[in-house]
């Protein structure tokens, strides 16, 4: 109001004649120029005040700008977590499924690998031998008991048996497939006792004779680590002991396997800033993703094992399978010979031929697998001529069962080895020149099987 009033008195001097104006003036100026100094203050003061408060205003809405920007990078932060939470449950169960499947897997590898173990165990115990007199000639009688050393040894696997005292050690308990057979004759008679350890088992015996004679026995037995098994021949008896006439063989049909030896964290973050919070769910996820690829890596590898696992037990199983088993008899009205040529005698009536190896058009057995293979061969004949029958690897002579002249009316014999056999090896039986057997019956026979293909 001050203000408004000089001003009017300031126009009311102003409008005054001339004459006045000059002493007005001189009155009015000085308050003038204070008021319009005052006035310019106060724009100076009102323009500061505009400044100011257009730069609040911009601060404002930066700071308005900011708070969106805040809350939509919290809102994206939680985005992101809530799917990398989504994403690590997922991973979680994946994983879960691929832990199951890695230990179905590594249990099942367990199994395989403890069969092939077990098959290769097998398949290592071997134990396998064929042995004969090898004396040369007639061995006794004595007035003792002796045990009888078989000192041309065929085939001895595992070296089970010793050729220096003739007893066979068992090396794993099993049980064990034992043949003897002897070649004798004439003035002394034969007794043959196959003991385990102390204790008689079976026996074969022939009574003093015009000719030769011929006998044989086999036996199963369960047997431990360390048994003994040996053929003690009583006083006053004796044997023929050539490299192929009298013999003593044996194989582990059933180990026991028992006695083989064998030779296997997840963190949540609570509520830290927001770059701690990516930071440690970037860490959470990274570690799920190493998880991830190990547990995948440790799957590939024990799958690939697995399937050689199981490979190698089809390998071996098949190995087990391969079955070679046959069994025949001579055929026809009467006997057979006597030939004045030693002739391949032909067993022309086939009882059993699994896998087709052995030939009745031939009388030859062809081995198919690699292997160790047992034969037996028996033969009935009259006593008015000899029968002599020996048989044979290739063209190597192996065994021989021989029966002499005699006013008996018939006499019987037989023999039986093992054979370490390569594919395409042939094995057969040669009649003697001038002998016979008979051919009737099915009471000359020849059988072989495969034992362990090797």
């Amino acid at each position: 109001m001050s203000l408004f009033c000089r001003l009017t008195l300031c126009q009311d001097v102003l409008i005054t004649p001339d004459t006045e104006q000059t002493e007005t003036q001189s009155v009015c100026n000085p308050d003038v120029r204070e008021l319009l100094k005052e006035l310019g203050a106060l724009r100076e003061k009102v323009g500061g005040l505009e400044n100011r408060l257009k730069e609040s205003e911009k601060q404002i809405e930066e700071l308005k700008s900011k708070e969106c920007d805040i809350y939509s990078v919290i809102f994206s932060v939680k985005e992101i977590n809530r799917e990398m939470s989504d994403s690590s449950a997922d991973m979680s169960d994946l994983l879960m499924k691929l832990g199951e499947k890695l230990q179905n897997i590594e249990t099942r590898l367990k199994e395989s690998e403890d069969q092939i173990m077990d098959l290769r165990n097998k398949e290592r115990t071997k134990v396998i031998f064929s042995a004969a007199a090898g004396f040369g000639g007639a061995f006794g009688p004595f007035n003792t008991d002796k045990t009888l050393i078989y000192r041309a040894v065929k085939t001895n696997i595992g070296g089970a048996y010793n050729q220096s005292t003739g007893i066979f050690t068992a090396p794993v308990a099993g049980v064990y497939y034992f043949t003897l057979f002897h070649h004798a004759g004439r003035k002394c008679g034969t007794v043959l006792y196959l003991y385990k350890n102390n204790q008689q088992v079976i026996m074969t015996q022939n009574h003093p004779a015009e000719t030769a004679q011929n006998g044989g026995n086999a036996v199963f037995l369960q047997l431990q680590p360390g048994d003994q098994v040996y053929v003690n021949m009583l006083a006053n008896s004796h044997v023929y002991g050539t490299d192929h006439h009298t013999t003593f063989s044996g194989f582990l049909d059933d180990a026991n396997a028992n006695d083989i030896e064998r030779n296997s964290q997840m963190q949540s973050a609570s509520s830290p800033d927001i770059s701690d919070l990516l930071m440690k769910l970037g860490e959470k996820l990274q570690d799920m993703e190493t998880r991830l690829k190990e547990t995948e890596t440790r799957l590939n590898i024990s799958e690939n094992r697995l399937r050689s696992s199981e490979n190698q037990i089809m390998d071996l199983r098949s190995k087990e399978r391969t079955k070679v088993i046959f069994s025949a008899a001579t055929s026809g009205s009467g006997p057979i010979g006597p030939f004045n040529t030693a002739t391949t005698l032909i067993y022309r009536t086939v009882i059993t031929n699994i896998g087709g190896a052995y030939s009745p058009s031939t009388g030859i057995f062809t081995a198919p697998v690699a292997g160790v293979y047992y034969f037996t061969f028996y033969h009935h004949a009259g006593g008015e001529h000899r029968a002599i029958l020996n048989l044979y690897n290739n063209n190597q002579f192996i065994v021989r069962v021989y029966q002499h002249l005699s006013n008996d009316q018939a006499n019987n014999g037989g023999n039986a080895v093992f054979l370490q056999l390569q594919r395409g090896d042939q094995v057969y039986v040669r009649l003697g020149v001038y002998s016979h057997v008979w051919g009737t019956g099915n009471v000359t026979t020849f059988s072989g099987f495969l034992v362990s293909q090797i």
